[in-house]
This record gives C-alpha cells, structure tokens and sequence, in this order.
C-alpha cells in the first residue's frame, strides 16, 4: 500500500503541476489532465479502503495454534535435554566427552530461552497490531469522503464530455451544411443531353 500511495501521489502531483504551471490552451488536453487527476485520486483511495477493510490480522487464530505447537515442542526438547544430562552422567562416559557435551546441552537450553522470549515478544507485537488497525480504520469515512468527491469530479467531467461532443457534433453538422450549400450541381445542357445520346 505504501509504494501504490507514493507512485501515484508522485503521480497525481505531476498532473497537478501541468495543469497549474502550464495552463493548456487546448480544452481537450485540459480535459484529459483533469479526468486523470479524478481517476488517479478516486483509484488509489478505493485501494487504500479496500485494503484497510479487509486489513485484519486473520492469521491470528493460526498463531496462537503455532505457539501451542511450539510450546508442545519446547517442553520435548527440554525433557530431552534432561534425558541427554542423565547420560551425560554416566560414569563411563570419558570426561573431555561429558563436559563438551554438557557444554552443548547448556547452549540448547540458553538457545530454547531465546525461542520462548521471541515468541512472547512476537505474540505481543501481534496483538499490539490489531490496536494500531483499529485507529488505521478510524480514517476510512475520511478516505471515502476523498474517493466519493473524486467521483463526483468524473461524474462531472463526463456531463462536461458529453456536451464537448454533443457541441463539436453540431459544428461538424453546421460546417457540413455549409460545404454541402457551395456543392455545384453539373449544368445538364442540351448540347450535353445531345452528345450523351450521341445525336
């Protein structure tokens, strides 16, 4: 959303500034100016509230589910960190092979803290998002009312069209009638209408 904001609010800006700093002398060119800043203004903000509309954290329930698995696996791996310093204390177990293997236990355990403090700390930036979505959803009648005008600008623009067309139809017709009033009709003479019958 951010980057379809920034590309078209550059966008939008540029349509801006050739309508303001070049005042096209052209009708039709200004027309196409302020027909693409309406489409560009209505577009982007009906992007932006249909992506905040349907903007929920819907994986929410999935996450909870993944962090019981998880804790289901955290709880094994320590039991298997007991279970491995059980054998690790087996007096026929040479010492250099005890204490680096107790040294690896002792690195699982501190890595196993790390995971369950990410978790927590993940689970609680979560649900820290669903807050921030809800006043992100407090602006929406304010992006509406933005793309509602944008469309009541190309609702405009298009009465204005119509009549563009319906106008440079009747000068089309009027310089018609105008070129069909200086038409010369060929002189049908009688010498004409003899050589015709070859007489």
């Amino acid at each position: 959303m951010k980057v379809a904001v920034e590309v078209f609010s550059e966008l939008n800006e540029q349509i801006l500034q050739q309508l303001e700093n070049h005042s096209p002398t052209d009708p039709m060119e200004e027309m196409k100016l302020l027909v693409g800043n309406a489409i560009v203004v209505y577009e982007l903000t009906d992007f932006c509230i249909t992506f905040i509309e349907e903007f929920q954290l819907e994986g929410l329930g999935d996450i909870e589910r993944l962090w019981q698995a998880e804790k289901r696996r955290i709880a094994s791996l320590r039991e298997e960190a007991r279970e491995m310093r059980k054998k690790t204390g087996n007096a026929l177990i040479d010492n250099p092979l005890r204490e680096d293997t107790f040294q690896d236990i002792a690195s699982r355990d501190e890595a196993i803290n790390i995971l369950e403090t990410e978790w927590s700390a993940y689970l609680q930036s979560v649900q820290g998002k669903q807050e921030e979505t809800k006043a992100v959803e407090e602006r929406l009648p304010s992006l509406r009312l933005i793309r509602d005008n944008a469309k009541a600008q190309i609702n405009t623009l298009e009465a204005v069209a119509v009549l563009q067309i319906a106008r440079k139809n009747i000068r089309t017709i009027e310089a018609t009638i105008e070129k069909l009033g200086r038409i010369e009709l060929a002189s049908l003479s009688s010498d004409r209408v003899k050589r015709l019958l070859g007489i």
